[in-house]
């Protein structure tokens, strides 16, 4: 741990003007700060202030950076800590596939998991005697953890760092209230020994520290950060002309996720294929990719609706696709954080959003209570939330539930009012702004300084 001085210069090409130490901190690259003992060349001086900021060595734990709304968050957080001026060190336990950029020094500990029972145990063990090395070499003073696996090890590898361990799925949260006595108690040893636990949501707040009788304090909300500007450099680029073909043909409808359980897609399609009865024009774009992907091109294809669902598949730039749509959707079952939410905001677009646990009712709704449900529709303060759909799986091409219909009738009546359309891309705009990195960042920093 080191500490920076700086001069706060007030005054600048003849006006006197103050420079927050708070606005220079976070936009390093756009002020020029004058250390002691060194020329400044761009501010004529009037008046100097010195503050100090505490550079210290923090490290982030996660599986890997591969896919993820877990692994994006790492990404952004190793750069607005890096920005604050902090040594960052991101551990891995299988670096072997890189998705996301990542600012900072990368440790790969090349312990990848394994689905060999007997290997389990030895990788284990790997992880805890390396992880208690890299932790000694580099003199952490702050360890933050992302995922359950890299939770239990950070937690495990302990000593006079500052250990915060983070929770991110309300799935997960659920399955603990009916655990095994015995996970139940490896659960309780990890929350009670780590010094913060941070989540994603208020709600995981909530049911964690109710179910585990933990300090209220302990426990810290702190929603994910997200590249705003950078968003909306990205969802002006252009689509390739079949694409363009497809939008311009349709009303479009899009989604952005991986094609797995949590998501929900068959109450997309099938939600989809009740609103084409009135709307014949209306397309249905989805981008991800995952194991459930071909379920939902099959049913696609027994509902007759293929020709006017485009799968585009992975791809590094979604926002373009969400940009050119008229609404976006989310059907999850369940949701820690929904990312693509907040994302889909930032493209200026209405949404229009399951009211699952946890995350968009705290996002779209912010001034209710977040665990309350809506019955049916509700036309919220930034963006529209109907009632949350049930968690049995089907992908049947005969049966249909009341809450597809709900979900299929919002977005009906918002492709019907133009105006309520309009009032709700200004809206977006305006919510999407409260998730800036440099605000995650900060609640971090506060965190690891307590």
């Amino acid at each position: 741990m080191r500490t920076l001085k700086f001069e706060l210069i007030v005054g600048s090409f003849g006006k006197p003007t103050l420079i927050p130490a708070s606005t220079i901190l976070h936009f390093p690259n756009k002020y020029k700060i004058k250390q002691k003992d060194s020329s400044c060349q761009y501010f004529e001086t009037y008046d100097f202030y010195e503050w100090e900021i505490t550079v210290m060595k923090i490290g982030i734990i996660i599986h890997s950076l591969s896919h993820g709304g877990a692994e994006r968050t790492v990404s952004r957080l190793s750069f607005a800590l890096s920005r604050l001026g902090h040594e960052v060190y991101i551990v891995l336990f299988d670096g072997n596939v890189i998705q996301y950029e990542y600012s900072g020094t990368l440790i790969n500990m090349n312990i990848p998991s394994s689905d060999v029972l007997l290997k389990k145990p030895v990788i284990f063990i790997s992880r805890i005697c390396k992880l208690r090395k890299i932790k000694r070499k580099y003199k952490l003073v702050s360890v933050i953890s992302f995922l359950e696996s890299a939770n239990i090890i950070n937690v495990l590898t302990k000593s006079k760092e500052k250990c915060i361990i983070s929770i991110r799925s309300y799935a997960e949260t659920k399955k603990r209230i009916h655990d095994h006595p015995l996970k139940f108690a490896i659960n309780k040893y990890v929350y009670l020994k780590a010094d913060y636990i941070v989540t994603v949501s208020k709600l995981i707040k909530q049911v964690i520290t109710k179910k585990y009788h933990l300090n209220f304090d302990k426990v810290v909300c702190i929603y994910n950060p997200f590249l705003i500007d950078e968003i909306r450099d990205f969802s002006n680029q252009k689509l390739s002309s079949s694409d363009m073909e497809f939008y311009q043909m349709h009303r479009v409808i899009v989604s952005v996720g991986s094609f797995k359980f949590e998501k929900g897609f068959w109450n997309l399609i099938k939600s989809f294929y009740l609103l084409k009865k009135n709307f014949l024009t209306v397309g249905l774009v989805i981008v991800g990719d995952g194991v459930d992907f071909f379920k939902a091109k099959l049913l696609c294809e027994n509902l007759k609706i293929e020709d006017s669902v485009l799968f585009v598949g992975y791809n590094s730039n979604p926002y373009k696709f969400i940009k050119n749509a008229e609404i976006y959707a989310l059907t999850s079952i369940s949701e820690g954080f929904p990312n693509a939410l907040v994302e889909a905001l930032a493209c200026g677009i209405p949404v229009v959003s399951s009211d699952c646990k946890s995350g968009p009712r705290e996002i779209l709704s912010p001034e209710t209570d977040f665990s309350s449900e809506t019955e049916s529709i509700e036309w919220a303060k930034f963006g529209v939330l109907t009632k949350a759909f049930s968690d049995t799986e089907d992908y049947s091409p005969f049966s249909f539930t009341i809450e597809q219909r709900n979900f299929s009738d919002a977005i009906e009546k918002l492709l019907n009012n133009a105006t309520l359309a309009t009032t709700y891309r200004s809206q977006s705009v305006i919510c999407a702004a409260q998730f800036s990195y440099e605000r995650c960042a900060n609640e971090f920093y506060k965190l690891i300084q307590k």
